[in-house]
């Protein structure tokens, strides 16, 4: 539903400034309006007039994974994010979500691959830094981040049980330091993402469900229903 607090949020936007971050979020407002168009528009709009294009296609190519599931379409723009990254550990997180991709649209074999390939950057980054994986998995700020991004990748690499532990263990895991939800949602929207994928409609739903719950402006948890009860 469209409110009149979406029209404020888009003049407030718009005395801000243009840039990409206003780009961005005029595509959240044009999504939460139904204009899937306009969001795509704009998104394509923050990356020309943004300096750091590699995370500004990250930025675009998770949005399609995570507010529009649109896996195919955000494959192209994470390896885009990929060949202009020089981080390690970026190019680690971005892989990894291409890796989601390829693993949620049944491409077992090129999950596999881009989960290995993303094995292979974090296994340099965490030389190169000199820190171990449990410090690198312990930063505060994305614990739940970088823990899925590993369950994931052990997911694409065929490891389903490690995955799903993972997943279960995050509803108990500390919180991230901006979190501002009562539960760890993520843990529930993963877990509804792999019975989704598993063909497990009942499970699935249930699991989405469980994720409004604890964030009811959940996109992707949201989309999910209304595509599974159809």
């Amino acid at each position: 539903e469209v409110t009149p607090e979406f029209e404020k949020a888009m003049e407030a936007y718009e005395k801000a400034g243009i840039d990409s971050d206003y780009y961005e979020n005029i595509a959240t407002i044009y999504l939460k309006k139904g204009d899937v168009q306009q969001f795509h528009a704009c998104y394509e709009k923050a990356i020309s007039v943004t300096e750091d294009t590699s995370r500004e296609y990250y930025e675009y190519g998770t949005s399609c994974m995570f507010e529009t599931k649109e896996y195919a379409r955000a494959i192209p723009l994470l390896e885009k994010a990929v060949e202009l990254c020089e981080e390690l550990d970026d190019k680690y997180i971005y892989m990894a979500d291409i890796a989601t991709c390829y693993y949620m649209l049944g491409e077992d074999d090129k999950a596999k691959k881009a989960a290995e390939q993303a094995v292979d950057w974090m296994e340099q980054y965490l030389e190169e830094a000199g820190c171990t994986e449990e410090e690198y998995m312990s930063y505060r700020r994305a614990v739940a981040a970088r823990v899925a991004n590993k369950a994931w990748v052990l997911m694409a690499l065929g490891k389903k049980e490690e995955a799903i532990k993972i997943f279960n263990d995050m509803a108990n895991m500390q919180k991230c330091r901006q979190c501002k939800y009562q539960g760890c949602f993520e843990s529930k929207l993963y877990l509804g993402r792999y019975y989704e994928r598993e063909g497990d409609i009942e499970k699935a739903i249930a699991f989405y469900e469980e994720t409004l719950q604890f964030n009811p402006q959940n996109q992707e948890a949201k989309i999910s229903l209304e595509q599974l009860k159809q």
